[in-house]
């Protein structure tokens, strides 16, 4: 009776010990994750409102050229940090900051077209979407990688729906409540993904799970980002200068 009890004062530590331990890893990944929405929408913003006669004239004389290189450097830095964040943290992270500014960059162009009020009830709308799915992904008990061909399915049918959508203009609506439902899937998916992942890590240091930590933002980032451009495409309305 004694082993019996003290096996499960250990259990229950060690498990508190977890729990813990999970709780301060997410702090830190959604600390990096947030801290990279900031730049975000906050440069955004600022090329947006204060500095858009200045952008507008750029962009004009160098639209090409702009989304042509956005999307080179996006795909750069993505490649950086899937390849570094366990390695190297310190350049995961250099590369998290690096890609938040390219996106509020493309945000900045977005913005000089959405009217603010319909930005901030898309905005609104991402976080309250976006925070009911982490905690499913974080609370539930049930492991969700098996939804990884699924979703990956999607991301497939909605590149296909994309090009649909540029020969028929009606399809645009449509793709947009699909791209909300499929990103909504994958914020559960990665938060419970990332749970699992951090369990797997337990041991091998804190330079692996602040890695990951890093690594992790990176997934919700985009998730969010993607949540509110969908988000943006059906509640936008164009800007009255």
């Amino acid at each position: 009776m004694q082993n019996f009890s003290n096996n499960r004062i250990v259990k229950d530590v060690t498990d508190s010990n977890k729990e813990s331990g999970l709780a301060a890893f997410f702090q830190r990944t959604y600390a990096y994750m947030g801290s990279a929405l900031l730049i975000t929408f906050g440069l955004a913003y600022a090329l947006a409102y204060p500095l858009q006669q200045q952008f507008s004239t750029f962009y004009t004389s160098n639209g090409t050229l702009t989304w042509l290189l956005l999307a080179i450097v996006q795909l750069g830095v993505v490649f950086l940090i899937g390849r570094n964040s366990l390695k190297n943290p310190a350049l995961a992270f250099g590369g998290l900051l690096a890609y938040s500014v390219i996106e509020g960059i493309f945000f900045g162009m977005l913005f000089v077209i959405f009217d603010l009020q319909s930005v901030v009830s898309a905005l609104l709308v991402a976080v309250v979407d976006f925070g009911a799915m982490a905690a499913y992904g974080l609370l539930t008990k049930r492991n969700l990688a098996g939804l990884a061909p699924i979703l990956f399915g999607g991301l497939i049918a909605m590149l296909v729906g994309l090009i649909i959508s540029l020969f028929v203009p009606g399809f645009n609506l449509i793709m947009a409540f699909f791209g909300v439902i499929l990103f909504s899937v994958f914020t559960a998916y990665d938060n419970n993904n990332l749970k699992h992942l951090y369990y797997s890590l337990q041991g091998q240091g804190n330079d692996a799970v602040n890695g990951l930590a890093i690594s992790g933002a990176l997934s919700l980032y985009l998730d969010f980002i993607n949540l509110f451009i969908y988000l943006l495409r059906i509640f936008g309305s164009p800007r009255n200068n």
